[in-house]
């Protein structure tokens, strides 16, 4: 279980500022078959009755869904190896292997592991593996700090998106309020500041929070860029980047899977 929950997401506005950015937002993705509904500030606290009375309003979105980050990832890693995928758990690659001109595999420990196609898929740590072959590829992290509150009896339903922090729902009766974006290299660490910023941002769009408990912070590593980088690495027909996707990875998880599956058997993807 995923946890794959389409609860349907609401974009808070305090100005009018806000309401004309999320009014093109809403009509990008209309323009693209999706559905968007504008909300009055009444029709806002109708849906989320503990929603700061200090919106002007909101664009709801009834298709936008959630998963749990981690169950989703251990359920694809579970699902690879009954396919017959093999993983090297906290084994870095130091070296690539070449024959000539060509790459052959990777040193792996000091051991080799060879392969017809090669894909750099190292999240944030892209760059520096591409790096090991002479490419400057410009992949950077950027840390995202997140909050987690104890919210039982539920008292949200939709995931609420303003004020430059998102909340979202779990199944479990938390809410998770997210997330900085922090480029201080690679750093994992959680700080009072984040914490704050969070914090507050979050009580602002739904005041009740500041009587729920707090449960924990913890921060990950995104792997940023302009826009992600989908291909071949230049000058090297076997080596295949899937990387740079910022605050998108989850998202963009089965579509990028799909094109470079597609790239490597029959290298004609279906999205150019």
């Amino acid at each position: 279980d995923i946890e794959f929950i389409q609860s349907g997401s609401i974009a808070m506005f305090f100005t009018e500022a806000e309401k004309r950015g999320l009014t093109g937002l809403a009509e990008r993705r209309i323009d693209r078959g999706f559905s968007a509904e504008m909300l009055t500030a009444e029709q806002v606290w109708e849906l989320e009755p503990a929603i700061s009375k200090e919106v002007v309003g909101g664009i709801r979105f009834p298709h936008d869904a959630q998963v749990r980050n981690p169950k989703l990832v251990r359920a694809l890693a579970k699902g690879a190896a009954q396919l017959g995928t093999k993983f090297l758990f906290g084994n870095p690659v130091t070296a690539f292997l070449r024959e000539g001109n060509r790459v052959i595999g990777v040193e792996v420990n000091g051991a080799p592991v060879h392969g017809n196609t090669i894909v750099i898929a190292a999240g944030c740590w892209s760059g520096k593996i591409a790096g090991l072959l002479g490419y400057a590829l410009p992949i950077e992290p950027a840390r995202g700090q997140m909050v987690l509150a104890e919210a039982m009896p539920p008292i949200l339903r939709h995931t609420i998106d303003g004020l430059g922090v998102y909340l979202v729902p779990r199944a479990d009766g938390k809410i998770l309020i997210g997330a900085t974006v922090e480029f201080v290299g690679y750093d994992k660490r959680t700080t009072l500041e984040g914490t704050r910023q969070l914090i507050e941002a979050g009580i602002t769009l739904m005041p009740e929070l500041a009587e729920k408990s707090f449960v924990q912070t913890w921060a990950g590593l995104r792997p940023y860029a302009k826009n992600p980088y989908l291909g071949k690495l230049p000058g090297f027909d076997n080596i295949i980047v899937a990387s740079g996707h910022h605050k998108n990875g989850i998202l963009l998880s089965p579509i990028t899977g799909k094109l470079i599956c597609e790239l490597i058997t029959t290298e004609n993807p279906s999205m150019a």
